[in-house]
């Protein structure tokens, strides 16, 4: 009960709770690998990256929502469990 009403406030309010997990480098330059947290309802990727103030460039990353590769302009919802993670190179 105290769970639905807690989404129900969030509804209200127009927030939403996520999950994000940081992966490598960017975990260790946000301070967080895996965290529970509250953004504005109908953000994208591209915004839940500003919002977490990662400063690199957007096309060397790769998100995935609920372990499906997904594109920067992809709206999250609630219960969604985002995972960002700098794309692999090589030279």
């Amino acid at each position: 009960m105290i769970t639905l009403l807690r989404i129900l406030v969030k509804m209200e309010v127009g927030n939403i709770l996520i999950r994000v997990k940081l992966k490598g480098m960017l975990a260790s330059s946000a301070g967080f690998r895996d965290k529970d947290m509250e953004v504005e309802s109908g953000i994208d990727i591209h915004g839940l990256l500003e919002f977490l103030e990662i400063t690199i460039k957007p096309s060397w990353l790769i998100a995935s929502v609920n372990n499906s590769i997904s594109r920067k302009t992809t709206v999250i919802e609630e219960g969604d469990t985002v995972e960002i993670f700098i794309a692999g190179g090589g030279g």
